[in-house]
């Protein structure tokens, strides 16, 4: 047997058991479907092969490892092929449909934190401090609206009705709290940002009380000059802005915890911090809220040591 068919052979072989050829998976072929398989392992094998020869005679090295690599991946591509006819009558039969659905939910979230993950290259602060050198961070949260440069003024009302640009806006903008260090390192890093109708800002924000979606949207990503900060949600509260949400300065390590678990305990949806995890930073992510008045939905959300 030929190079060719001893790759197809063994390629139909393996196809035979994912997909059940003999009848244990009660999804069985019939013999044209086989058929027509069979002849096109070996048409495609056969020209892959032709390919290799023909490059091993008078091709580069390079070439000869290019084109090995495809008659691998011809051999992937026709197990995935059998995987998905496998899949599909699967899921004619009505077993598959619902784990369908969660694989394409998987595949979307993993797309969204790839490309959060990819922003650190694409930010521009140089241009960003140009426009506006209060510019101190970016910030987004994958799956949600919120993906915005994030200000600090030389209070907390400077940009509470002016955009970046310094424009009136009643959007204003997404800043950082005037007693903060800029470059995030404070104990804890207070942002504010409008609950806006039209859902921009921080209008996603309000949407954390509810367990589901604080559940389905964990990670926070800040992005600053020199570095990437990722973060976990921890809890979310409705509260009164009184000034001991404010607090930034902390004597000791155990008054910093306590007061973590002060802030939180009256959480709508929370998250069970991992055993062992150390709480480096906490942050605070403010907006307006109408379950009473002057009230405030709050994200807490920590960076881990």
């Amino acid at each position: 047997m030929g190079r060719g068919l001893r790759h197809a052979a063994a390629v139909l072989a393996m196809i035979c058991l994912t997909t059940g050829f003999t009848g244990l998976s009660g999804l069985i072929w019939t013999g044209a479907q086989q058929q027509r398989v069979y002849d096109d392992l070996i048409r495609q094998t056969k020209r892959e092969s032709v390919l290799l020869s023909r490059t091993k005679n008078g091709g580069e090295n390079g070439s000869v490892q290019r084109t090995r690599v495809s008659v691998e991946e011809l051999q992937e591509r026709r197990l995935e092929q059998a995987n998905a006819g496998n899949k599909a009558a699967g899921s004619a039969a009505g077993g598959q449909k619902h784990r369908g659905r969660l694989e394409n939910q998987q595949t979307a979230k993993q797309a969204q934190t790839k490309q959060a993950q990819m922003k650190q290259t694409v930010i521009d602060f140089d241009a960003l401090k140009k426009i506006n050198p209060d510019v101190v961070s970016w910030i987004t949260i994958p799956g949600t609206n919120i993906d915005y440069p994030l200000l600090q003024g030389k209070d907390n009302n400077q940009y509470l009705h002016k955009d970046m640009e310094g424009r009136d806006s009643a959007a204003g903008a997404i800043f950082l709290d005037h007693g903060d260090k800029a470059d995030l390192s404070s104990r804890h890093n207070i942002i504010y940002g409008h609950h806006m109708k039209n859902g921009t800002m921080f209008k996603d924000i309000v949407k954390y009380k509810e367990q589901q979606y604080f559940d389905e949207h964990q990670d926070i990503i800040l992005y600053t000059p020199d570095r990437e900060i990722h973060l976990k949600a921890l809890a979310a509260v409705v509260a009164n802005p009184d000034a001991i949400r404010r607090k930034i300065d902390f004597q000791s390590w155990e008054e910093f915890t306590s007061y973590i678990e002060e802030m939180t305990q009256d959480s709508s949806a929370f998250a069970t911090v991992p055993k062992g995890t150390a709480i480096r930073r906490l942050y605070s992510f403010v907006t307006c809220s109408y379950e009473f008045q002057n009230a405030r939905t709050i994200l807490y959300a920590y960076e881990e040591n």
